[in-house]
């Protein structure tokens, strides 16, 4: 594969589960992860922003590159080396999806230096392999609110919800963090009927307020039973945020993804309000971090136009 001209790359931090759909829905954020691509006589990667001073080693080893090896294999071609400048705005292992927009960057790379339109759902299948599960990678991918639905004997599907122009999402983002990994061995391998019920009935009141804009129904819709209960030991401040950001006229808050990061839905008109709110309590409570008012992305993963 010859040269090629330089090109960027534009992927979104996501929030997943919103409470009741557990590993189902995802959003996309306005807070990107902007990757530069060039040609070079070897893999190379310079990292800046958010993980800069901890992520290190081979080029090779970084998701990025990783899941653009997995789009080469798939789209049969071999990819030239090249340098990554990769700047991230999106904190690292703190539930805003900072993986799953790494992996949408690297697909999204190998179609573009392959030259072929890779098909969307052969890249969340490819997607959703390197990171375990479809619900940030979905969004990450597509943009929006995505529904993915992960199958046992066949690849995911995605699913676009009806895009919320009317909220805004307020993160608070503790200064410490969570790996998915430790998130994911807090949870039981069995939950109670009944638990399973009430997270159903939940996970349906929402897809039907994001499909009708019904936002005053997002309170009992993001309520659950199968996921932070469990994780709640690992991430203190998030009941006393959640309720600070309800009381200061959020329509919701939850986990965001396997956390730490608390997130609360509202009305824009709203969000700095709920973002003091919430930063309050966190200091009230000796919890470092920030709150970071953030609007859904329409779009996901994507290359520049360049002039």
């Amino acid at each position: 594969m010859s040269a090629f001209p330089p090109f960027t790359v534009r992927a979104p931090a996501s929030t997943a589960n919103l409470g009741s759909a557990f590993d189902a829905v995802g959003m996309a954020l306005d807070l990107w992860l902007t990757v530069r691509v060039e040609s070079a006589a070897e893999n190379r990667i310079d990292l800046l922003g958010e993980g800069a001073d901890s992520l290190g080693g081979a080029a090779e080893d970084n998701l990025i590159f990783r899941a653009a090896a997995r789009g080469a294999s798939r789209l049969r071609v071999e990819l030239p080396p090249v340098r990554v400048t990769a700047k991230n705005d999106i904190p690292l292992a703190r539930g805003l999806g900072s993986s799953a927009a790494a992996t949408a960057a690297g697909l999204l790379i190998a179609a573009a230096l392959a030259r072929k339109n890779a098909r969307p759902e052969e890249m969340l299948q490819d997607a959703a392999e390197l990171e375990g599960h479809p619900d940030n990678v979905a969004p990450a991918l597509l943009g929006g609110v995505c529904l993915a639905v992960a199958r046992d004997d066949a690849p995911p599907i995605a699913r676009a919800l009806s895009f919320p122009h009317d909220l805004a999402c307020v993160a608070f983002v503790p200064d410490a963090v969570l790996s998915t990994t430790q998130a994911r061995s807090a949870l039981p391998s069995q939950v109670p009927l009944r638990d399973a019920s009430f997270n159903v009935t939940r996970a349906a009141l929402l897809i039907q307020a994001f499909m009708t804009g019904e936002w005053v129904d997002l309170g009992l819709a993001t309520e659950d039973r199968l996921h932070q209960p469990y994780r709640a030991p690992l991430v203190p401040g998030l009941s006393p945020l959640s309720q600070a950001a309800r009381a200061a006229g959020a329509y919701a808050a939850f986990l965001s993804g396997a956390g730490p990061t608390v997130m609360s839905l509202t009305a824009p008109s709203r969000a700095d309000a709920v973002a003091a709110a919430m930063s309050e309590s966190a200091r009230s409570l000796d919890i470092a971090g920030r709150a970071l008012v953030l609007a859904p992305s329409e779009r996901g993963a994507h290359i520049v136009t360049e002039r």
